[in-house]
């Protein structure tokens, strides 16, 4: 007896290799409030907060030997799609702030918080903060800084991190801790280089925003057409999004849409094994025409707006 086994759980196994990755981490599940305070000879250079909401201030401080740091995040959204951020780090004396903003359907958010230290002199250091807000496959960056409150700042990383979400959210919680000194050789140096990806980051988007903002001077058509361009970018958005969510997810993914396709063609085939196998044939085609119809689409897109954008004078 020959098994079949159908095409799309292939395809979606091939998807999935090399996508796992190994880390070390500890995970604090559905909680409003955390504490954690590094193991001896540890370091903590990630906290994760997942699935906040929007209307919700996360206060997290950051404990750094004898600094502290006391990190906020409060959102809200102007309307359904529209997300906004205002971010301040104040370690008593100083007060940094960044406001971002973003336009995505999600329906929450997860930030993620690191620490990145740049040596100014010797054993001076000048330590900076960089918050990933990450909605849906959208995300935003900011790298927050406030002047050390001693000269002799030495310790890398965080020593302690408490934090608080408000009104009650319950959400999990990841803490990352790594040896001091596998963090100030490794992965402070990745860090820093990170700040480079976020200025890139933010040239991108200044660039976007210019090209719309030049496209709503032309006369009649400008606002118009600049809408069209924001929902292809957001259409766009949304398949990247469903696209890595089905890498993520490839095979429950596979062998959920196959115990489907199973159960639709043994009732619609009356169970009888030529009509099913060809049925099961049938509907994976048409299963994988979608799937290349969807990604088709995005190209689409992506051409589209590239022709759009050179076409502005």
């Amino acid at each position: 007896m020959t098994r079949t086994i159908p095409v799309l759980v292939l395809l979606f196994l091939l998807l999935s290799i090399g996508t796992v990755a190994a880390t070390t981490e500890s995970q604090i599940s559905q909680v409003s409030t955390f504490d954690v305070s590094a193991n001896n000879g540890m370091v903590i250079d990630k906290i994760i907060i997942d699935a906040v909401p929007p209307l919700t201030n996360e206060t997290v401080l950051l404990y750094s030997g004898t600094e502290l740091q006391t990190l906020t995040i409060e959102s809200w959204k102007e309307t359904i799609f529209h997300w906004h951020f205002h971010i301040t780090l104040d370690n008593g004396s100083y007060i940094d702030t960044k406001d971002l903003d973003e336009w995505s359907p999600a329906v929450n958010y997860r930030t993620t918080i690191q620490p990145v230290t740049l040596s100014a002199a010797g054993t001076i250091y000048n330590p900076i903060v960089s918050i990933s807000l990450y909605i849906g496959t959208k995300s935003l960056r900011a790298t927050l800084q406030v002047p050390p409150a001693v000269s002799t700042y030495t310790i890398m990383g965080f020593s302690r991190v408490t934090g608080t979400i408000s009104n009650g959210t319950k959400t999990d919680v990841f803490i990352d801790q790594d040896t001091y000194e596998h963090f100030q050789n490794v992965i402070a140096p990745q860090s820093f280089s990170g700040l480079l990806g976020d200025a890139v980051a933010g040239l991108a988007s200044w660039t976007w925003s210019a090209i719309l903002a030049a496209v709503s001077l032309i006369p009649f058509v400008g606002p118009y057409f600049q809408v069209f361009l924001e929902m292809a970018a957001a259409l766009l958005g949304e398949i990247v999004y469903w696209f890595l969510y089905a890498i993520a997810h490839a095979v429950p993914l596979g062998f959920g849409i196959e115990s489907v396709v199973l159960m639709v063609a043994g009732l619609n085939g009356n169970f009888r094994p030529g009509k099913v196998i060809g049925l099961i044939v049938s509907y994976n085609v048409a299963i994988v025409n979608f799937i290349i119809l969807f990604f088709m689409t995005g190209y689409n897109i992506v051409l589209f707006l590239i022709q759009a954008v050179g076409a502005i004078k």
